[in-house]
């Protein structure tokens, strides 16, 4: 283990404890804001420390800083080099990982989710339940978010354009399937009850070794279900198709026909356009 320190290019001084190089190259774990992104990266913290495997998470360090991303320096950003890595937390396609040597060859999982639902997900987040950082400017975005979010209701949250960030990030991402190879996507819709072949697929994936019964104790200790909605938790609910529930007509309609290039592209069905 070493101490990294570093200064925001805010000025904010930084400090992070990494655990040393591994072997062979680094993989990078992504997924969308609201796509089941704590859930996964759990499981991979789970296959790391179960593997040996060392494994660094950026863009959840800064904000538990209260650092955004955009004031990463490059010397923390070069911590990504380093070799044998799991590399996960990322939730925004970050505009400078293509710069990470490695980063285009080596392996990439990617987590999706219906844009509907990511949408309905972040309007609760952010008026309920969202982690508010201890300090910094991330801590004073967030709180201004959440007196936002509580002045409307989901619909209008949603046309007023809120969730758009979120979905432009799905936008990226596709062009990065498509750019780089090496790429591996999971949906959401097809993993989240099926948690034991999905924690096994990344095992494989990653060229890992884990005992079955190993895989079966990771994926068993996050099956939450919730049998009805929690607004105030951050495990609302896990169920599929559940902006149904909260989306007009319109709302979905706006959603579909705005992103419709990134529903095709991720295999997900419109049923208003």
């Amino acid at each position: 283990m070493s101490v990294v320190n570093s200064v925001s290019l805010a000025g904010a001084p930084l400090q992070f404890d990494l655990p040393d190089q591994g072997i062979g190259d680094s993989q990078y774990f992504m997924a969308l804001h609201k796509a089941g992104s704590v859930l996964f990266y759990k499981i991979v913290e789970d296959i790391a420390a179960a593997t040996g495997k060392p494994d660094f998470a950026l863009e959840t360090a800064l904000f538990n800083k209260g650092v955004p991303m955009g004031e990463c320096p490059l010397d923390v950003v070069m911590l990504m080099e380093r070799k044998g890595f799991l590399y996960h937390g990322f939730r925004s396609f970050w505009a400078l990982l293509p710069y990470v040597r490695g980063f285009k060859e080596s392996k990439k999982l990617l987590l999706v989710r219906d844009p509907r639902d990511i949408c309905v997900s972040y309007y609760f987040s952010m008026a309920k339940s969202h982690t508010v950082p201890d300090g910094g400017g991330a801590r004073d975005r967030v709180l201004a978010q959440r007196a936002e979010a509580n002045q409307l209701d989901v619909n209008k949250y949603i046309n007023a354009g809120r969730c758009d960030f979120i979905l432009n990030n799905m936008r990226a991402y596709k062009r990065m399937t498509e750019l780089y190879d090496n790429c591996h996507v999971f949906r959401y819709e097809d993993v989240i009850f099926k948690k034991r072949k999905w924690i096994d697929d990344i095992v494989k994936l990653c060229g890992l070794e884990l005992p079955t019964a190993k895989i079966h104790e990771i994926a068993d200790r996050h099956d939450i279900r919730p049998s009805e909605e929690r607004p105030n938790q951050h495990v609302r609910q896990v169920t599929p198709g559940n902006y149904k529930q909260h989306l007009t007509e319109e709302t979905q309609n706006f959603i579909e026909r705005r992103y419709k290039p990134v529903f095709e592209h991720f295999g997900y069905t419109t049923e208003t356009c």
